[in-house]
């Protein structure tokens, strides 16, 4: 319709430049109630305000999603068990999602804290792994902050004991593994200097490039350390090697 010359390729090739192609408008229940959809079929939701098409298993918005179009989606720790622990720490990236829960316990270990994974599949959030520290140890707080930079992961466990130094907390870092589908350990982080009660670990940050370092670079923070806080900032060189390249001071007494 328009052209003398259809393309070859095409069933149907319309062509103006004064008018456009108009699918079915329909309502969000209109759409939902369509009786055995053809996969590819198409129409535009005017509640939602965006085209529609069907890819053999469910309806999928085609276009940007803002955040009031994107329905909620509740993920659980997949047990009942009372010493899972609450989710204090979330984090997501890529199709994959992560909660840490720093009370979760073991039948062997109490309070060693964890990491549930999550990915996204064919529309859901499925639990796929639950990470633990590969040191685990009581009350180490494993989990109390994560942050992802997809393929990474860093993970802070604030009460982490280093050497000798009680409660000094700790960083690990974990990369997703494409062959295993597994987030696999990447590195172990602590302050150049641990101290009793830093903290180190209370918040994390994890980007796969910067300037600053030319790469993968973390981010902790220990509100405790010193008498005014501090940031270390870490570098990746490669596998299980994180090189310290900063540290950010507090400016003032119980600054934390």
């Amino acid at each position: 319709i328009g052209t003398p010359s259809p393309s070859a390729s095409a069933i149907l090739d319309l062509q103006a430049t004064n008018k456009g192609f108009l699918m079915p408008v329909l309502t969000t229940a209109q759409r939902k109630a369509i009786s055995n959809p053809a996969v590819g079929l198409q129409v535009y939701d005017k509640e939602k305000g965006f085209p529609y098409f069907f890819n053999g298993t469910t309806w999928v918005a085609i276009g940007t999603y803002l955040p009031k179009d994107v329905p909620p989606a509740e993920v659980s720790s997949g047990s009942s068990d009372s010493d899972n622990g609450l989710v204090r720490s979330v984090t997501i990236s890529n199709d994959f999602a992560a909660s840490g829960r720093p009370d979760f316990d073991t039948a062997a270990t109490p309070s060693i804290g964890s990491v549930d994974i999550y990915q996204r599949t064919n529309g859901r959030w499925v639990r796929v792994q639950r990470l633990l520290a590969p040191d685990t140890a009581v009350d180490a707080d494993f989990g109390y902050a994560v942050d992802m930079d997809y393929p990474y992961l860093v993970v802070g466990a604030i009460n982490r004991k280093v050497g000798s130094t009680e409660l000094a907390g700790k960083g690990y870092v974990f990369r997703h593994n494409t062959g295993t589908n597994r987030f696999e350990p990447d590195g172990q982080l602590n302050a150049p200097v641990p101290e009793v009660a830093a903290r180190f670990g209370w918040s994390v940050s994890i980007t796969t490039n910067t300037q600053l370092t030319g790469g993968v670079a973390v981010a902790i923070g220990a509100p405790e350390q010193g008498s005014a806080g501090a940031v270390y900032v870490f570098r990746r060189s490669g596998a299980n090697n994180y090189v310290h390249t900063d540290s950010i001071p507090g400016r003032q007494s119980g600054e934390d």
